[in-house]
């Protein structure tokens, strides 16, 4: 189906502006990947939404996306450049600079500012401006009024009139189209000017000078109204194709699917054309290597044919020869004769002049140097040997022959090796050209860490104070286990038991869970954890004491555990994609044969998730591992609770130190 919307409008992005700011601010960027030559995502994480991937395409739009698109296992040297410069920043705002398609996020690193802009029209393009210079820039440009790269002042395109400030007097005295008036003076989507036109009564082609002065305060009441109309964010699907609007548009009618969010229209519209995107970019370096390969196998088939050919004419002049052995043999008898009595050189010029009687007639070239002449038997020049039987000279074509024809059957080999590979280019093309993604939704508790213990209870702990002070405010209940480290800096655990009787093994794996994430992890050291009831817990302090975000009161009885080890698994579970889990041994262990399991140690987060990553991908079925090169190492640095160590695997570290 035909998509009408090739790009946000500003009208559009006035309200997705708007729901980003609730979506990402305040995050911290976690990392960048290039999807495509122009597609980025920016991954960050919010203590209130868990991990978030904003997908930033300039050429169509900017928003939270839900979809598991593949990224580069290599980022390229561009992205690499970005991500040093914004990895670990905060996202302290999101703006759309006056009514322009300009989306511009402000970031905070190392106590500096710094302004990721993106620019959705004439193409995108992304630019990271400090202190009024260009620090990077996607695509540079030098046209006219604007000239863009790095080290350059940042110039933002030219700004039209804001739609609110619109007043009567700006239409008066136009003779042109009230539509494209709007479009160059104001900058207004003509799709948001027929539609206030449509409300209005209004003819769509109206000149702006035959606008009445009370027909114009309404237009200009209208735009204003629009511009704070409460979201109602759909997909319609018309006659013409299909569309999208975060209002209900009454100018357009056809089957309208309902969004909650415009953020979740704006990513289901615009998901076909990017994952089209995504396939050709990485499509287009295979195509070429084809293509090259196809080059190189049409150069070696016509080489293979023209050899054939020339064993083939070996062939027939040796069984010429044959055939008119008695008439060689004469012709070498006289020739002998000939350059005993006279030479080479008198031969020669008696050849080349045509001065030689038969049978020396039949001679058509001579090579002195080799003392060879040919000879024209049947139409056809054949080379002999002058000091030689006859028999000799059909040997050695037969011989000459052969050798060719040795020579192709290890080009035929070399060919089939060649069409091999480009069958296996052509399966990768095909197969990376289907792409299919579907939205995972996620699940309320996936903001935080969490695994599904061996008795099938789900277990929950907060990453950070925030998300323990989240856990005790909105998510623990009366029939809950809690579970905290007798050491500060713990997360609070959660057994959810939705009134189910709780065995031993999960209070083992939820305490295990529980210290592994605690600071325990990184003193490296074994601590007990206790378990209490969900009425023993409260936020409020003796009097004159103060509890601060994510400390709470406990009361009663502690229920303490004896920790077994410090340790977690890593491992993988297919389902309707290939998935990453962990937790307790035991409780990956049960759901999954692909599992690495870690202790403390001293290899960093960035080195360990390489390691784990490939350590995953030696224990794979080979038909998975392209799905696992497809999750990024980043989604394991998420899950490592600090410094590792590979637990029982050390001759498999040693292979990646």
């Amino acid at each position: 189906m035909n998509i009408l919307k090739k790009s946000l409008s500003a009208y559009d992005i006035r309200f997705i502006v708007g729901e980003l700011k609730s979506l990402i601010i305040p995050s911290i960027v976690t990392n960048i990947y290039q999807l495509s030559p122009s597609i980025f995502i920016l991954k960050a994480y919010s203590s209130k939404h868990g991990a978030i991937e904003l997908l930033i395409d300039p050429k169509r739009r900017v928003n939270v996306t839900s979809y598991p698109y593949p990224k580069p296992s290599k980022p390229s040297s561009k992205c690499m450049a970005l991500r040093r410069l914004i990895r670990r920043s905060i996202l302290k705002d999101i703006e759309q600079i006056d009514f322009e398609r300009v989306v511009v996020l402000t970031l905070s690193k190392d106590n500096e500012l710094s302004k990721l802009i993106i620019e959705v029209f004439n193409g995108g393009n992304i630019i990271l401006e400090r202190n009024g210079r260009i620090l990077w820039i996607l695509k540079g440009i030098d046209s006219g009024d604007r000239r863009l790269k790095a080290g350059l002042p940042y110039i933002p395109p030219g700004r039209a009139k804001d739609i609110n400030s619109l007043v009567i007097e700006d239409f008066r005295g136009a003779d042109k189209p009230l539509a494209k008036l709007l479009l160059l003076n104001i900058g207004l989507p003509p799709e948001l000017t027929r539609e206030v036109l449509y409300r209005l009564n209004m003819d769509s082609s109206i000149k702006a000078s035959d606008v009445s002065e009370d027909q114009l305060a309404k237009l200009i009441d209208e735009f204003k109204r629009m511009l704070n109309e409460e979201s109602n964010p759909n997909i319609v699907e018309t006659d013409k194709g299909v569309n999208i609007h975060p209002i209900l548009f009454k100018s357009e009618s056809g089957n309208v699917k309902l969004y909650r969010t415009f953020n979740e229209a704006v990513d289901d519209y615009f998901k076909d054309a990017t994952i089209r995107e995504i396939c050709e970019a990485k499509v287009e370096g295979i195509r070429d290597e084809a293509g090259r390969l196809r080059s190189t196998i049409k150069a070696q088939e016509a080489k293979l044919a023209e050899r054939y050919e020339e064993a083939r004419r070996l062939r027939i002049q040796a069984e010429k020869l044959k055939a008119n052995l008695s008439i060689v043999s004469e012709l070498l008898n006289c020739l002998r004769d000939y350059v005993g009595s006279y030479g080479w050189s008198s031969l020669a010029e008696n050849v080349r002049s045509g001065g030689v009687k038969p049978p020396l007639n039949i001679i058509k070239d001579i090579d002195l140097k080799n003392k060879t002449v040919k000879i024209e038997v049947d139409g056809e020049l054949i080379p002999i040997m002058v000091d030689k039987s006859p028999y000799r000279s059909i040997e050695a074509l037969y011989v000459k022959a052969k050798e060719i024809e040795e020579k192709n059957r290890k080009g035929e080999e070399a060919l089939k090796a060649l069409k091999e590979r480009l069958k296996n280019l052509e399966d990768r093309i095909s197969r990376e050209s289907e792409v299919k993604i579907f939205r995972r939704s996620k699940a309320w508790y996936e903001r935080f860490r969490w695994f599904i213990s061996s008795e099938g209870f789900l277990v929950i702990a907060g990453r950070d104070a925030a998300q323990n002070e989240a856990l005790y405010r909105r998510y623990i209940e009366a029939n809950d286990i809690v579970l905290h480290a007798d050491i500060h800096g713990s997360p609070l655990t959660v057994i959810k038991t939705h009134g189910r009787q709780v065995g031993e093994q999960t209070i083992i794996e939820a305490s295990i869970f529980t210290a592994s994430y605690s600071k325990a992890w990184r003193e490296n050291m074994v601590v007990d954890v206790y378990w209490i009831y969900p009425n023993q817990i409260s936020k409020t302090p003796p009097s004159g004491t103060y509890l601060g975000r994510g400390s709470f009161m406990i009361t009663g009885r502690k229920n303490y555990v004896k920790v077994p080890e410090i340790k977690i698994s890593i491992g993988l579970v297919r389902n309707e994609h290939l998935s990453i889990i962990y937790g307790p041994e035991s409780a990956v262990r049960s759901k999954t044969k692909l599992y690495v399991s870690i202790r403390p140690g001293n290899i960093d987060v960035e080195a360990a998730s390489k390691i784990v990553k490939k350590l995953l991908m030696e224990k794979i079925d080979s038909s998975l591992k392209d799905e696992l090169i497809r999750i990024p190492e980043d989604e394991i640095k998420t899950i490592l609770p600090g410094k590792i160590s590979i637990a029982n695997s050390r001759h498999q570290l040693e292979k990646y130190k």
